[in-house]
């Protein structure tokens, strides 16, 4: 089975497990791994797995995690439930749930000796000469917070997923026929030659009447609008703040380092370089390069291998052999070669710490400024959770934020990109997350508590709001004037490309009316339905010219600009030349059917195992009120 399943790991059966499998492995079984406390309450129930509310906000968090990549740090939790991310994070969990009672009620249990050679064959588990490394593995799952067993359920989970996806996605193919014409519907090329007019053709623009500038004004008052502005209320509550409030006295930082003692004390530690050698020959090959004065990287490349450093390391980090005679090495002294499973080793002592333990006065500045944080985050939930209970409470949030101390900031007239009516901007931490919260408000609202990702909570009051409104003629005439001047150009050349178009239809020359206007002339690539060599060529006209017929001509708008384009060839594209591609676009195809087969079958599922979602459990954390 485990060689069935390597067999096929390249195949577009297992590329569906991206979709359907990979994803939940991330969200569903890993989270078991993590769970800590937090919110229990059901959301969904589907056959004898209940999902929690904890299970869909661990999800959500990662999905979040990957946008802020994308949007930035200020996306957030109220963003991703807009954006339907704990809809998607909920339907993953569902998904994985529903091919988990399947695999159960089918009676998939995947062998012991499957999940140990999938764990062998991991590459993350393998040390540097590619063998599986139990201690390797061992620290990396406990890096993460995993533990063996855990694990092992968690891959057997996935494994019995998908071998019941490769079981109904297997049929799934595309006839021959079927990708020949997609073939010849994708790889159809069309060229066209094109007449580029900018608005430097139009020539002379007469000034405007103060009629046409008071019409165009009229017209396009959107155009000449001061922004939305609001006045705001704003309370803010950070560690750095309540760090500020927190003293700690010497005897306090003395007690805590003696609570603490343990974590200042380094066990020995030592710095390598290693040689990995096949045999004991090539080792002591080195070994005597060495000691006879020949660079350890000099000595391993005259043996065609190569030099591993091994950083700070610790007796019990390394194996047993190893660390016997590593650690009894002098500064810079070579080993004897030891054999392990995995060669045999060659250790030059690059660096030396010795066992000991820091004292009061070289951690003292580091415990102070560790305890202070610390205060300062119980501090600051506590104020918090008062500040909460305030607003609750119906207290204003100027007195609450007076009551404990917390500092209020008025930011007066200020526009969703954080322009100031009298251009003097305030200036104000995370503005764009305060400001996205602020304008999600009506007036006279009050915010719920909001944290973002740099660790600020702050709770913003809409005092008032500034509607739109059209800035007066005389205010904006000159932005008016522009604006009519271009406009004009603009249609200029529009009414230019439609007289160069009839012209075109009549057949005359493009090159030569390029040339008789001083316009730009050229001939397209031999384009693709998709665009994709379109290059500088308008994508709408791209989609235009596949509506045309030889000789048709059209005019394509680009911005400011008009392009007049005449189709002048069609080449189709013969499958029977193409065998490599047609076969990639047959596979294309059957990936797409057996995605849907997958999609159907857990549907079914879905009827089966009578799925019940308990949507007021989600709405109570995401959408509260």
């Amino acid at each position: 089975m485990l060689q069935a399943i390597r067999g096929k790991a390249g195949s577009w059966i297992v590329k569906i497990l991206f979709v359907f499998l990979i994803l939940s492995f991330g969200v569903w079984g890993v989270g078991d791994m993590f769970r800590s406390g937090g919110p229990d309450q059901t959301v969904a129930e589907i056959g004898d797995i209940e999902i929690s509310v904890a299970d869909v906000d661990r999800a959500t968090r990662q999905s979040v995690e990957q946008m802020r990549q994308l949007f930035g740090p200020d996306f957030g939790m109220e963003q991703a439930a807009a954006m339907g991310l704990v809809d998607r994070a909920l339907d993953t969990l569902v998904t994985s749930a529903l091919l988990d009672q399947a695999a159960a009620d089918f009676g998939i249990v995947p062998p012991d000796s499957l999940i140990a050679d999938e764990i062998r064959a991991t590459p993350a588990f393998h040390d540097p000469s590619g063998r599986f490394s139990r201690d390797i593995f061992l620290g990396l799952l406990a890096r993460n917070g995993l533990n063996e067993q855990g694990f092992v359920a968690q891959l057997r989970r996935d494994i019995s997923r998908q071998q019941i996806v490769q079981a109904v996605a297997t049929g799934a193919g595309a006839p021959a026929t079927l990708a020949e014409n997609l073939y010849r519907y994708r790889h159809e090329t069309r060229t066209a030659d094109t007449i580029t007019l900018t608005t430097d053709l139009a020539g002379d623009v007469p000034a405007p009447t103060d009629e046409q500038l008071r019409s165009f004004h009229e017209a396009n008052g959107a155009m000449f609008s001061s922004p939305e502005y609001r006045d705001l209320t704003l309370v803010t509550l950070s560690v750095e703040d309540m760090s500020a409030e927190v003293s700690i006295g010497e005897e306090t930082l003395k007690n805590e380092y003696e609570a603490r003692i343990d974590s200042y004390h380094s066990p020995e530690m030592r710095r390598f370089d290693q040689v990995v050698a096949p045999d004991k020959a090539a080792a002591d090959a080195v070994v005597s390069a060495v000691r006879a004065g020949t660079p350890l990287a000099e000595a391993a490349e005259q043996a065609s291998l190569s030099v591993i450093p091994l950083d700070w390391t610790t007796r019990d980090a390394m194996l047993p052999q190893i660390a016997e005679a590593g650690f009894a090495l002098p500064e810079n002294g070579v080993s004897d070669p030891v054999e392990t499973p995995f060669g045999w080793h060659v250790l030059v002592a690059t660096g030396h710490r010795p066992e000991g333990t820091r004292s009061f006065e070289e951690v003292r500045d580091e415990l102070e400024a560790e305890m202070k944080l610390e205060r300062a985050h119980d501090r600051m939930f506590e104020v918090a959770n008062s500040l909460e209970d305030a607003l609750a409470g119906g207290t204003a949030l100027d007195q609450a934020a007076d009551q404990l101390g917390l500092s209020t900031t008025r930011i007066p007239a200020i526009a969703r990109d954080g322009s100031a009516r009298d251009g003097m901007a305030p200036e104000f931490p995370d503005r764009d997350a305060v400001l996205g919260t602020a304008f999600s408000l009506g007036e006279g609202e009050t915010s719920s508590l909001q944290d973002t990702p740099a660790g600020l909570y702050y709770v913003v009051r809409v005092d008032s709001v500034i509607e739109p409104a059209v800035r007066p003629l005389e205010e904006v005439r000159d932005q008016v004037a522009e604006a009519w001047t271009r406009q004009q150009r603009v249609d200029a050349v529009a009414s230019l490309a439609e007289s160069i178009a009839e012209r075109l239809r009549n057949g005359d020359d493009a090159k030569a009316i390029a040339a008789e206007i001083s316009a730009t002339f050229a001939r397209t690539p031999a384009l693709l339905r998709d665009g994709s060599n379109a290059g500088s060529t308008p994508r709408p006209m791209v989609r235009e010219l596949f509506e045309m017929k030889v000789g048709d001509t059209a005019v394509i708008q680009d911005g400011d600009k008009r392009v007049v384009a005449r189709l002048t060839d069609i080449t189709e594209a013969d499958p029977a030349s193409a065998a490599e591609a047609v076969a990639e676009v047959r596979e294309t195809a059957a990936r797409q059917m057996a995605q849907d087969l997958v999609g159907q079958f857990t549907q079914a599922l879905r009827g089966q195992y009578d799925v019940e979602i308990n949507r007021s459990a989600l709405d109570q954390i995401y959408r509260p009120g």
